[in-house]
């Protein structure tokens, strides 16, 4: 099995992925100045490692970029402190070299040198540059700043430069520019092995000339990291279509390759395919690509881990995961129906010889409530009958039995969605309203059934649950309390279930 810091991963579930260029370069430029005083540096550390001092000796590297950065900018050797906080944020990839250049030339103690513009341009020469000015472009950018374009503005122009990626190629970190550097040798033999595992293990192909080109110059360059490029693979056409007529067991087997380097056990693909069987890819490209055995293979390779997909994640507790495949019969149920989202539901009364039957509209307190839970909880990649299990889920789990009267006074004058998904307090009657309300916003024919529970007209007592009708056929949905006991239904026929009384018949 993985280690505890890859599961602790898991409880953050991907939603539907939000597409992302990886060759897109911003400058989203935090506020820090050069020796960490504005911001505590721990905010926008991303390396999954622990800090560790670097050599100020050493004239190579991360090293000798932050050196160079004191030297000229500052006209000093660095307090061990400030390097160590730009050597860390360079190394981690939450960096690139234009962020750290813009940290020098606007912090405090640069600030304080006054430049003209002459010596600005001077200093933007020789740190993007690395040499002195050229009349013929000293003069285009002089022009710029005397006709009032700002010093940042200009910044910005040199950061966008060949020669600034070149720079920073020559450090081996990622420039922030807007281009590549003009010649790169393929001559990395661990950055090579990488891109064409990727290939191998996740396409079953050698790699085009093309493709292969473009990933191994964006990786050793640094522009980007392991986990961006993995995804350009698991999210690839290509790649969607080559697991789409495989096994969960041997998806999950892929995963294992491409971010472990190695096979994994039955029952560590056992447990995987639990989750893949729930939500899909996502979830598996969350917990192996942000997991530190990934993060070990990267900087056994020489690349930069990267930063987490930039996508919007849902806390879900663990336990609704091994709830949800236990349920996948009831989820299939009800992902063979059409659906019609509707703001109405039947109570079918059948409490006496004949049922009387009542139209209920659902409030717009209540439709507000389900709204808001629906948004805070489900994922766009959940099918409705995955969001059904999980509204169950949620109610068994956290909602508490209303048995006082302080209790059934928080609730009063309250509809069932409000009291359930609000106010977290009720009984059968909210839990299953609650329910049959949300069935019908996710588009599920559902209505309420008031009858009882109980194998004869002896021993029973009264009760509410929820019926689903899909294609003609009567499912059974019974929410129940974790602390009320374990007797409930999800989408499954009353031959499944426990004993019933409609209209004085026993149903199941």
């Amino acid at each position: 099995m993985l280690n505890k810091s890859f599961h602790k991963g898991i409880a953050a579930v991907l939603s539907t992925a939000v597409a992302f260029s990886l060759f897109a370069n911003c400058y989203g430029f935090q506020d820090v100045n050069a020796d960490g005083i504005d911001v505590p540096v721990s905010e926008f550390i991303l390396n999954p490692y622990e800090d560790k001092d670097f050599d100020m000796t050493i004239t190579t590297g991360v090293e000798g970029f932050v050196n160079r950065l004191y030297n000229i900018c500052f006209d000093r050797v660095p307090d061990s402190n400030g390097f160590n906080m730009w050597c860390n944020l360079l190394t981690s990839g939450a960096y690139t070299g234009a962020d750290a250049a813009e940290g020098f030339f606007y912090s405090e103690e640069f600030l304080n040198k006054n430049c003209s513009n002459e010596d600005y341009l001077t200093y933007l020469y020789r740190v993007f540059f690395d040499r002195e000015a050229d009349a013929e472009g000293w003069a285009v950018w002089m022009g710029l700043l005397e006709s009032g374009t700002s010093r940042r503005d200009v910044m910005y122009g040199f950061i966008g430069s060949t020669e600034w990626a070149n720079v920073c190629y020559s450090f081996g970190i990622k420039s922030g520019a807007t281009t590549l550097p003009t010649k790169i040798e393929i001559t990395n033999e661990d950055v090579k092995t990488f891109v064409n595992s990727l290939y191998s293990d996740c396409l079953d192909r050698e790699a085009d000339e093309a493709g292969f080109t473009t990933w191994y110059n964006l990786l050793v360059t640094k522009q980007t990291g392991g986990i961006q490029a993995a995804y350009g693979f698991f999210y690839s056409a290509e790649f969607q279509k080559k697991i789409s007529t495989m096994d969960p067991e041997e998806i999950v087997a892929i995963f294992y390759k491409v971010f472990l380097n190695r096979e994994a056990t039955y029952w560590e693909i056992e447990d995987w395919v639990g989750y893949y069987e729930v939500y899909g890819i996502n979830i598996l490209f969350n917990g192996f690509a942000n997991s530190a055995e990934f993060a070990t293979k990267c900087e056994s390779y020489g690349i930069m881990v990267g930063e987490p997909a930039d996508m919007p994640v849902i806390e879900v507790e663990e336990e609704f995961f091994r709830f949800a495949r236990y349920e996948q019969f009831g989820i299939d149920n009800l992902n063979t129906a059409t659906l019609s989202p509707h703001d109405s539901y039947v109570m079918f009364n059948t409490q006496g010889s004949e049922t009387r039957v009542t139209e209920h509209k659902i409030s717009q307190a209540d439709w507000a409530a389900i709204e808001k839970f629906a948004r805070t909880h489900f994922q766009e990649s959940w099918t409705p009958g995955q969001k059904a299990a999980y509204t169950m889920f949620w109610i068994h789990y956290n909602v508490d039995y209303a048995s006082s009267s302080a209790q059934w006074n928080s609730i009063g004058g309250l509809g069932y969605a409000q009291a359930i998904f609000e106010k977290q307090t009720g009984q059968c009657a909210q839990y299953n309203g609650a329910m049959c309300e949300m069935l019908c916003y996710l588009g599920f024919d559902a209505n309420m059934i008031q009858g009882y529970r109980g194998s004869s007209s002896s021993s029973r007592y009264q009760h509410f649950w929820c019926e689903v009708n899909i294609d003609g056929n009567i499912y059974v949905i019974e929410c129940g309390n974790k602390k009320d006991g374990d007797w409930w239904y999800f989408a499954v026929p009353y031959s499944y279930t426990r004993k019933f009384i409609k209209n004085g018949v026993v149903q199941g």
